[in-house]
C-alpha cells in the first residue's frame, strides 16, 4: 500500500517488537528486499507527545460530536473525522504545511469538507420504492 501511494520502494519495515510478523510475512516480503527491525521502546519524551496527540484528537471529536449532538454510537467516526482534519490542517511543527502534503507532497484539497454530523438526505432510486413510500433518508453526514 505505501509502494502505491508514493511509487517508492519499502526499504525498513518496523514491528512491534512481537515477531509475528517475521513467521506469517515472508511470503508476502519475499519480492521486496527490506530490512527488519524492531520498534524502539517509548521513552518518556515520546510518552508525552504520544499523549498529548491523543488528548487533541479526543478533544476535537468530542467537540463535533457533542456541537452536532451526534448519537453516542457515532463517537469512533468522530475520532477518525478528527484524526482525517488533522491530516489536512496546517501544522505548527511543520512550519505552514499539512502533515498529508508532508507524506505525499501534493496539497490536499478541503473543498469537499462539511459539517460533521449535519443533517443529510440520501436519494432513494425509484426502483427501490413504491410511490407511498418518502424519497429519502434522513442520515448524519460523518466526514
Amino acid at each position: 500500500m505505501i509502494k502505491n501511494a508514493t511509487n517508492d520502494r519499502t526499504k525498513i519495515i518496523r514491528t512491534d517488537r512481537g515477531g509475528s510478523s517475521h513467521r506469517g510475512s515472508s511470503k508476502h516480503t519475499a519480492p521486496v528486499t527490506a530490512l527488519f527491525t524492531k520498534k524502539l521502546k517509548l521513552t518518556h519524551r515520546t510518552k508525552k507527545v504520544l499523549g498529548s496527540v491523543r488528548t487533541e484528537l479526543l478533544e476535537r471529536a468530542r467537540s463535533m460530536a457533542f456541537a452536532s449532538k451526534a448519537p453516542a454510537y457515532l463517537w469512533l467516526e468522530a475520532i477518525n473525522a478528527a484524526k482525517y482534519l488533522i491530516n489536512r490542517c496546517p501544522s505548527g511543527s511543520y512550519s505552514d504545511i499539512t502533515p498529508e502534503e508532508k507524506y505525499t507532497g501534493i496539497r490536499p484539497s478541503v473543498n469537499h469538507l462539511k459539517t460533521f454530523g449535519s443533517l443529510e438526505y440520501v436519494h432513494i432510486p425509484q426502483q427501490q420504492r413504491n410511490k407511498m413510500q418518502p424519497k429519502s433518508n434522513r442520515c448524519f453526514f460523518l466526514c
